[in-house]
């Protein structure tokens, strides 16, 4: 716990937060570079990068010293999730949550790979859009080349939708017509999704197979020798993920 705690602290204090879109995004800067000017080794990229995460439930973990709790606390709060600080005396506790998916954008794979292990050693669920081709993480490619319209069941479960889809690299729309609400949603690129665990990637893989997209997934970092896995999606009305 400490050490989590210790590098929360040193991850704070070098990142700063930028706003894009609806989502963070943080920028690692080295030491002797000037907060205004973006890190040289840092070069222009179509692929975009995110790392997803999500806590369902409310989590605690004990502060170790005032400013470390401080500074978990920023960073908790700077990515979008609720925080609570409870003082007992000889000690802090911190607790918070993030029950929908939020996104941090980064701007390369070793940005990728720190908040990855950052959100992780919190125990947060993780999902890496586009990570390193050398990842050992499992890992799902999905496409989707025309736009697909469902239906969802409330404009609550429409909108985790449209998040979800974006935290993927989709592009996705809400349309409310009264009566019912559609989403839309298209993939045309290739991404590749990184996940924890291979039967988190088989989740992944049956629930985008049934909402329409193409996916592959790479069992190399399963520990098996059967290759890929491809499926073809078909038809499926709106569910949560």
């Amino acid at each position: 716990m400490k050490f989590l705690l210790i590098a929360a602290r040193l991850l704070s204090a070098c990142m700063i937060l930028a706003f894009a879109a609806d989502s963070f995004a943080w920028q690692p800067l080295n030491q002797q570079q000037s907060a205004t000017s973006p890190p040289s080794s840092v070069q222009p990229s179509e692929v975009a990068r995110k790392v997803g995460f999500r806590m369902a439930n409310w989590r605690t973990i004990h502060g170790d010293g005032a400013q470390a709790a401080q500074d978990t606390i920023a960073t908790l709060q700077g990515i979008g999730c609720e925080v609570k600080q409870e003082n007992h005396g000889g000690h802090v506790d911190i607790v918070f949550r993030c029950p929908s998916w939020k996104a941090i954008n980064v701007q390369d794979d070793q940005q990728s790979g720190q908040w990855r292990q950052w959100l992780v050693n919190h125990q947060f669920e993780t999902v890496v859009l586009n990570p390193a081709g050398t990842t050992r993480i499992p890992t799902i490619k999905v496409r989707l080349a025309d736009w697909k319209t469902i239906h969802a069941r409330s404009a609550e479960q429409a909108q985790s939708l449209k998040e979800t889809y974006e935290l993927i690299g989709c592009e996705a729309e809400v349309d409310n017509h009264g009566d019912h609400i559609d989403v839309r949603f298209r993939c045309p690129n290739w991404n590749t999704i990184g996940l924890p665990n291979s039967q988190s990637a088989h989740v992944w893989q049956d629930w985008l197979s049934k909402s329409g997209f193409e996916t592959e997934h790479d069992h190399s970092a399963d520990g098996h020798d059967h290759g890929t896995d491809s499926h073809t999606g078909h038809n499926h009305d709106g569910h949560d993920h």
